[in-house]
């Protein structure tokens, strides 16, 4: 099976890594920027609870129940404030919670050792890096970070030209967009398009992995896959992505689910990825993280 070169949810992602992320060293030298997101012309708060369990799809019984009981689901519990300026730069502060009551893990895991190393409670990132601090607020370490920028969400925001289901999307899960004109783009590119009852259409196209994923430059030379997009037309939103390799071989699928908001605007509360690959020991596996988003407040302004 081949490497996962998957669609990267890739503020969900760093946002997971950075929950499980426990330094021993400290960096207490390194200058802490101000806290300013709170200025910024676009604010998002919101919950977000990422579950990601691995487990083995072999054909092998034996096999499947080693791997199997050797999976412990890796749970992260993030409270999130983000803020984006105008010149499209974020910066995000992240404090870490404990995992819901339904997501704790058994009882007979309070007999493992309690790891005493310091754990980062609070992150902050700005200006691409990020600043990790413990529970008495102490800076225990800073690391250099890659993020995607917004400036073409903030020109969108500015014309009034993107409705309120692609904002939340795009800025928490790199997912959001414009039905119409990724139909029409399709289109234009040659792409497989086929519409059918409901509202639903389909686009069908082989690209190479580099278009995936926004921080690597895009090579034609690169090894091609097959993407399958679900699309709503009529709530105008995303509703699957499937991967394959040029031989049907599975990668990665995600499902994206959405429920009206308080607001009456439709909004992202729930997506699943799963990644078809294989782990250390050469085992089919499939892994698999459920993301819940809850609590999303959004405000824009470019008046002031």
């Amino acid at each position: 099976m081949i490497q996962q070169p998957c669609r990267f949810l890739y503020l969900l992602s760093f946002l997971g890594f950075f929950t499980a992320c426990r330094f021993s060293d400290s960096n207490e030298d390194s200058p802490v920027p101000p806290v300013t997101y709170q200025k910024a012309p676009v604010q998002v708060r919101y919950e977000v609870e990422q579950i990601t369990f691995v487990e083995s799809i072999d054909k092998n019984p034996k096999t499947k129940y080693l791997s199997s009981i050797a999976a412990i689901p890796m749970i992260m519990h993030n409270k999130v404030k983000m803020g984006i300026f105008a010149d499209g730069t974020p910066e995000w502060v992240i404090t870490h919670l404990e995992p819901s009551p339904q997501w704790r893990l058994p009882s007979a895991q309070a007999q493992i050792p309690k790891d005493e190393s310091p754990k980062t409670v609070r992150t902050h990132i700005k200006n691409g890096k990020g600043y990790f601090f413990d529970a008495q607020d102490r800076l225990i370490r800073t690391h250099p970070l890659l993020a995607q920028g917004f400036v073409d969400l903030v020109e969108l925001l500015k014309k009034d030209q993107i409705p309120h289901t692609q904002i939340a999307s795009r800025i928490i899960a790199g997912t959001g967009v414009d039905v119409n004109q990724r139909i029409a783009d399709a289109r234009a590119k040659g792409y497989q398009v086929d519409a059918s009852q409901g509202g639903r259409v389909t686009i069908k196209a082989t690209i190479d992995y580099t278009v995936l994923n926004p921080f690597v430059t895009p090579d034609p030379s690169a090894e091609k896959f097959i993407l399958i997009e679900v699309l709503a037309t009529d709530m105008k939103v995303l509703l699957s992505s499937t991967l394959y390799t040029l031989q049907n071989q599975l990668v990665s699928q995600t499902i994206y689910d959405y429920q009206t908001g308080s607001d009456s605007q439709l909004e992202l509360t729930h997506l699943n990825q799963k990644v078809y690959t294989k782990d250390a020991n050469g085992t089919d596996v499939v892994s698999s993280v459920d993301t819940y988003i809850r609590d999303l407040e959004l405000e824009y302004n470019f008046n002031n």
